[in-house]
């Protein structure tokens, strides 16, 4: 009966070291301890919990966490003299489930605009012709 409700799956996992014999509630506080002084890593932590079974999910969540609490932060500084800033707070007050859309489309690189001048000398340097530069003659005079 045993082999059909495992199915096969016999792993186990032994642990050795300083931790090997701390409860769950000891695990966290001594781990705490050695993380703020840097003994440990945030991943050395975390693998000393059980129940954590998916370390890389939970540090890709904590990493969007930050990410969009920093994000955050610079839109509230950016707010005090950005009128588009303001906008895009207002937006996140009125639909805070599109906070993070919100967010990457207001620090997302725009598309830089483009002036008439620029298009003519593009569109002059498409046409093989030579871009007008008369009025570098009266700086440097003849080269």
């Amino acid at each position: 009966r045993a082999t059909r409700i495992i199915k096969g799956d016999y792993r186990t996992r032994r642990v050795y070291g300083a931790m090997a014999t701390f409860d769950d509630a000891q695990k966290v506080v001594v781990g705490l301890q050695l993380l703020q002084g840097g003994i440990i890593d945030v991943e050395t932590m975390r693998e000393q919990i059980d129940g954590l079974t998916d370390l890389p999910m939970i540090a890709e969540r904590v990493d969007r966490r930050e990410a969009i609490t920093t994000l955050y932060a610079m839109l509230q500084n950016e707010s005090m003299e950005n009128p588009a800033a303001k906008a895009a707070l207002a937006e996140i007050a009125k639909t805070p489930s599109d906070k993070i859309d919100i967010l990457i489309k207001y620090f997302s690189p725009q598309e830089p605009q483009v002036s008439p001048q620029d298009e003519q000398m593009m569109a002059q340097l498409g046409a093989g012709g030579e871009p007008e530069l008369h009025f570098l003659a009266g700086t440097f005079g003849r080269i």
